[in-house]
């Protein structure tokens, strides 16, 4: 993130906030004014004077002191001296390094510094005083509070760690000042200031930097040379090189003031910002980014937010990516979700479009129900036809596969007051669908089973309520049917020729028998049909569009009999008995004729519509037909040849037909005389009180089943 012109890395920003970062201070804190000290090499070419010793061209400076100590120069007490002179203060550097932190208990600093000017710092700014820690009596690295000396303080000169003896003791031999950085930096995230990658107590501290299992390490630095930092394991921080420092001075002060920024500071500078168009400098930017890492944060933004370029803007940044993925959303994505749905899916419909678009044409679940519910419930001010048309047609195309039936509810209602008939029909379709259910089957007592295979049962549940499919049919399509009537259909026809494909797919369906035919006792309105299911609803607009037709387009309903008694679903051809049965384009025999041509007078699953039809046809028929008919009921055989009563059973199914015809015109010699030779052979034949069901549910009398208990 970019403050006060540097660039400060994510990981330096996150330690910050989660109470993990460690301030590292060299000696390059306290040169400036009025603190006035000196670097290491000139404060040992300080202890040097008046001896005579100079600093060798290749001499480390904690040899040269090591040299003086040697030839008898109280170097310790020397240094106290040099550093207490003048009166020396806390540089601004010092209190805004403090100011990172919000209050003295989080407090962790570590300074290579013999000076006490962070202790000076901490009581002007907090009015107390520190936990202070000092060579050789250091922390835990892993568990501290307070102002480290690493290598003393000048309150207690002997110990302060200067010559290349106190070195090898603190890194080496005694190993106390390693000891201390090893679990430092295995347990913190560490900010080094004041220093150069070749100072000669940036070389001993290097000996202590693990190679692995480290947090961060990060050095604010006017060295271009990174190359000679990461060599270190540390990733430099450049800013702008100045003869005063002021850039590292205005940088720090500006990375305290990013740290000491209340809520209300926040709220305040991320609304101003976003109110504007993304069109703001880096450092701005970077405020917005941080902004958006943060849940209470991104509530600022996308309260304040309303340009659509902020969408473009978020989505380059890659802030927008969960929305368009899967899994469990986090609270800043949904909140983006909320921000994208209400702030642009009116006024600025087109942005969202191209988004998803870039995004392939999918959408996260909760994206889908924040636009659904924008889309769907927002009736003022009314959307434009052509923007709600796509964005139905939107929706329906990215819905998950369990989606809110009361926002489909929604949109449909919103395409009725449009007139967007088009996108009511795809509405209507997908409040129709069903989704598949399997579970364990049933097997009867000492039925052998395959414990490897056990049976199973499936079945086709609606996910959508039949109030709210029927409120769609009748509110909004029915009154149009004249414009909707064979565009519907056709989504009907297919809508119930892929659900039967789907139960034959798993053995639950045949040509025959599908449990979708079997819950339906009759295509027209019937007693038995009082309490059905969704798919019902979807039975009666198929057959309302097909009798209109017959009413208005016979050349187009005769071409739907075609087509549906061809079809394998047992639903559509019992549409196509039913629709013959209005047809006024054939005369009774031609009926009879088309019957049967293509289909099977016997076909079991259009029992109940073949038998109407029968009833109402046969009494109009000439005698050719009439004969035709007997014809077909005696070419009826027991399907099952290894049934011992085989032809008693075919016998009654014979019977049925014949009484039912004979009841359907009494004076008809051919189907007395059928019905007569049939009683012949068995006189005890009786009819059933409604042959034309294979199944019949009376309040009184309960299931009563048509057929004897052979067949």
């Amino acid at each position: 993130m970019k403050i006060a012109g540097i660039d400060f890395p994510k990981p330096l920003l996150d330690a910050l906030r989660d109470g993990t970062l460690v301030v590292f201070a060299g000696a390059g804190v306290s040169k400036g004014k009025p603190a006035n000290l000196p670097k290491f090499r000139d404060l040992a070419l300080a202890v040097a004077q008046e001896t005579g010793e100079e600093l060798g061209e290749h001499e480390t400076e904690d040899r040269f002191l090591g040299r003086l100590k040697q030839k008898g120069v109280n170097v310790h007490e020397r240094v106290r001296e040099e550093l207490s002179r003048n009166d020396p203060k806390p540089t601004q550097l010092h209190r805004d390094l403090l100011r990172l932190y919000s209050g003295p208990r989080p407090i962790r600093v570590i300074t290579t510094n013999f000076d006490l000017l962070f202790e000076q710092a901490a009581e002007d700014i907090f009015d107390s005083k520190l936990e202070v820690f000092r060579a050789p009596a250091l922390p835990l690295g892993r568990e501290f509070n307070g102002i480290v000396h690493v290598h003393g303080a000048i309150s207690h000169p002997l110990d302060m760690v200067l010559t290349d003896a106190d070195f090898g003791r603190a890194y080496l031999t005694e190993g106390w000042a390693r000891r201390f950085l090893l679990d430092l930096f295995r347990s913190f995230t560490v900010l080094f200031v004041g220093y150069s990658h070749n100072d000669t107590i940036m070389n001993y501290l290097a000996r202590a930097l693990p190679v692995d299992e480290t947090g961060g390490r990060f050095a604010l630095t006017n060295e271009t040379d990174a190359a000679r930092w990461r060599l270190l394991g540390i990733e430099p921080i450049i800013y702008p090189a100045s003869t005063d420092h002021k850039n590292l001075y205005n940088g720090v002060k500006g990375f305290a003031n990013y740290a000491a920024r209340g809520i209300l500071d926040w709220q305040r500078e991320i609304t101003d910002l976003a109110e504007k168009r993304p069109s703001l400098n880096e450092e701005e930017m970077n405020l917005i980014e941080e902004a958006l890492s943060d849940v209470v944060k991104t509530r600022f933004f996308i309260e304040a937010a309303s340009s659509p370029e902020w969408v473009d803007w978020l989505d380059k940044r890659k802030h927008l990516d969960g929305l368009f993925g899967v899994g469990e959303l986090c609270e800043r994505d949904k909140l983006l979700a909320w921000w994208v749905a209400k702030k642009f899916a009116h006024e600025n419909a087109d942005t969202l479009f191209l988004l998803i678009g870039r995004h392939g044409i999918r959408v996260h679940p909760e994206l889908w129900f924040q636009l659904a519910s924008t889309v769907g419930l927002s009736k003022d001010p009314p959307l434009d036809a052509n923007i709600l048309s796509r964005w139905v047609s939107l929706l329906l195309l990215t819905a998950p596969a369990h989606p809110d039936e009361h926002l489909l509810q929604c949109l449909g209602e919103r395409c009725i007051e449009a007139g967007l008939l088009g996108s009511l029909i795809e509405v209507f379709i997908a409040c129709a669908k069903s989704h598949l259910e399997i579970k364990p089957g049933f097997t009867s007592s000492g039925e052998n089973t395959d414990d490897q295979h056990p049976p199973i049962y499936v079945e086709l549940s609606s996910t959508h309520s039949l109030h709210e499919l029927n409120e769609l049919w009748e509110k909004g399509l029915k009154p149009d049917i004249d414009h909707v009537a064979e565009p519907l259909l056709a989504r009907v026809v297919e809508h119930l020729a892929a659900q039967h494909r789907r139960l034959c797919a798993w053995q639950a369906a045949t040509r025959d028998y599908d449990s979708s035919s079997f819950c339906r006792s009759a295509i027209e309105p019937h007693e038995q049909d009082e309490y059905y299911e969704p798919i019902s609803v979807l039975i009666n607009v198929a057959r309302d569009c097909l009798e209109w037709l017959v009413s208005h387009r016979p050349e187009a309903a005769a071409r739907w009999c075609g087509q549906l008694v061809d079809l394998d679903a047992p639903l559509l051809r019992r549409l196509a008995v039913h629709t013959l049965c209005k047809r006024e384009d054939l005369t009774p025999n031609e009926k009879i004729d088309w019957l049967l041509t293509c289909m099977d007078l016997h076909d079991t699953s259009a029992h109940h519509e073949v038998f109407v039809f029968l009833k109402q046809t046969y009494p109009e028929a000439d005698s050719k037909r009439r004969k035709a008919i007997i014809k077909a009921v005696h070419a009826f055989y027991w399907p099952i040849e290894e049934e011992e009563d085989k032809e008693e059973l075919a016998a009654y199914r014979h019977f049925r037909l014949f009484h039912w015809l004979h009841s359907a015109d009494q004076d008809c010699p051919f189907a007395k005389e059928a019905l007569d030779d049939v009683l012949k052979r068995y006189p005890d034949f009786r009819p059933r009180d409604h042959p034309d069901h294979l199944s019949w549910h009376g309040t009184r009398s309960g299931f009563q089943s048509p057929w004897t208990d052979e067949e």
